[in-house]
């Protein structure tokens, strides 16, 4: 990550943050924002990153970089800002929440609690976890249209030219497409020159996008079609750490959730449906962890407010909750579950195969546990493997103690 106006050839618009700043010497990576004049009432748009971003991106990728509280860096660059004379302030925020009902409700945390912690907000343009928003938070209009260009944000001030501050701001979510007539179902064809690049993208990966490789004799869901169960386990992401580990050849498998990209329908698994389902580009890695790293690595799960649990094959685990709500792991197992004749001991006195993709091999999503196995080697990209989807799946999942309330997993 670097200056945009440096790194990238025929940019034509700024990159903004005002959270983001060398490690080294503190010095901000991106201007905070830029200020433009509305029919004589100057307006500014400033930016902030979610904290999470090192999180979230390939490991070492930021290491060079400190992300600092979103609230803090946009009230002290909001603060700067009004003492220049600029009242009117429009919040770009890469970061989000989910909002209860429509057209009204709450939102949940984070754009949430950085909206209320910078006073006199008036617009917030959200951006992160795909859902819809469109509420007032504290009188701020907080808005995030649908996720992958589905739709736009119409968005309408209205400015007093006395003091210079915006009145009032609504917002219309748009749809980016439209059916004619409704009851068709076929869409209003695209631009042309749009579609023929289209059209000869598709064309040209067919032979290898339309191949056929197995078939899947039920839907495989996963966690972001609400597929998951409450402890976060879902029969697609069981079926890739199945394959992960038979690939590797290990006794044990893990698997962010957040790389599963999409889901499989049951009938014929083309390459495509593959590639879509595990799109990074990640290889399968093989390594080395103690019993104690594997509990360390469940217990990890936890200390993050992404409480997205690891998808695993070869064991399974049982956790309560503590007083505090967080998950506290009781007992693991090797092998399926109900087998308790191999308990994984939390000590160093045994090492398992633990197979895992790069990205986690790196310490991705903060699971730094990864990061001390030993004897790493590197397969193949995760999203060619050919695992076989009519095999039974139920001897495969894992299964934890039913001890979670209705607010889902804390561990």
């Amino acid at each position: 990550m670097t200056r945009g106006d440096e790194e990238f050839a025929g940019q034509n618009f700024p990159l903004i943050s005002a959270n983001i700043v060398e490690t080294a010497t503190g010095r901000p990576v991106f201007r905070p924002g830029l200020t433009v004049g509305i029919q004589g009432v100057p307006v500014a748009f400033v930016g902030a990153t979610t904290v999470f971003t090192p999180a979230l991106t390939s490991p070492g990728a930021t290491d060079w970089l400190t992300f600092l509280d979103e609230a803090g860096a946009i009230d002290r660059q909001v603060s700067h800002l009004r003492d220049q004379g600029v009242q009117a302030v429009v919040l770009l925020l890469h970061e989000g929440g989910k909002q209860t009902s429509f057209p009204s409700g709450t939102v949940s945390p984070r754009v949430s609690e950085i909206t209320a912690a910078v006073p006199g907000l008036k617009v917030v343009l959200a951006g992160h976890n795909h859902h819809t928003l469109n509420p007032q938070v504290k009188g701020c209009l907080v808005v995030q249209p649908a996720p992958f260009g589905r739709a736009f944000s119409d968005i309408s001030l209205v400015l007093d030219r006395d003091t210079k501050r915006i009145v009032t701001a609504s917002a219309e979510i748009v749809p980016a497409w439209r059916f004619d007539p409704p009851a068709s179902g076929h869409p209003v064809p695209g631009a042309d020159d749009i579609q023929r690049i289209v059209d000869g993208a598709v064309a040209a990966v067919a032979p290898i996008t339309g191949r056929v490789v197995n078939t899947a004799a039920h839907d495989l869901r996963a966690g972001r079609g609400d597929g998951a169960t409450a402890a976060g386990e879902s029969p697609l992401g069981n079926l890739i750490a199945d394959a992960h580990r038979h690939s590797m050849g290990t006794r044990l498998a893990f698997l962010n959730p957040g790389g599963i990209r999409a889901e499989l329908r049951a009938g014929p698994v083309t390459w495509g449906d593959l590639f879509a389902v595990q799109p990074c580009g990640n290889r399968t890695c093989a390594l080395e962890l103690t019993g104690r790293d594997v509990w360390n690595l469940l217990d990890q799960q936890n200390r993050w407010r992404f409480k997205r649990n690891l998808e695993v094959s070869g064991l399974h685990y049982g956790c309560r909750l503590d007083s505090s709500g967080k998950g506290v792991v009781e007992n693991v197992y090797e092998g399926s579950p109900g087998n308790t004749a191999r308990p994984i001991p939390p000590d160093s006195s045994r090492t398992y195969t633990v197979a895992v993709n790069s990205f986690l091999a790196a310490g991705g999503d903060h699971y730094s546990v990864f990061t001390h196995g030993r004897n790493l080697r590197t397969g193949p990209v995760a999203s060619r493997q050919r695992p076989d989807f009519r095999a039974r799946l139920s001897h495969r999942r894992f299964r934890r103690r039913p001890r979670r309330r209705a607010g889902g997993p804390g561990g």
